[in-house]
């Protein structure tokens, strides 16, 4: 089964200001240089790529043996015969989520 996971509007406004901003300073960089500065704006759009993947590719997906956490480009697997604790959190650096209210899974 695979859900999509939570989000709330703080975190979704961080996340859509710091996409806004960096797509600013691209625009800038674009509109303003005289020499087309391929480096940074390969850094950019590969950062705004990343928060954009970060809002739509956030899932959990329980497979057979495993719980699988896709944020954004990064995976996770994380094994239930090493689960050994599951805790109600809201800190920020707690788990991969999108909003304050999430699950912290402690393992081995």
């Amino acid at each position: 089964m695979k859900f999509d996971t939570a989000k709330d509007k703080l975190h979704g406004l961080i996340l859509w200001g710091f996409i806004v901003i960096l797509a600013g300073v691209l625009f800038f960089i674009v509109l303003k240089s005289e020499e087309v500065a391929l480096v940074p704006i390969l850094i950019l759009l590969a950062l705004i790529g990343f928060l954009l993947s970060i809002w739509f590719a956030t899932s959990y997906t329980f497979l057979d043996d495993h719980l699988l956490v896709r944020f954004g480009v990064l995976k996770d697997k994380i094994y239930y015969h090493e689960i050994t604790n599951i805790e109600h959190s809201r800190s920020i650096l707690s788990s991969y989520a999108l909003s304050r209210e999430r699950l912290v899974i402690f393992t081995n």
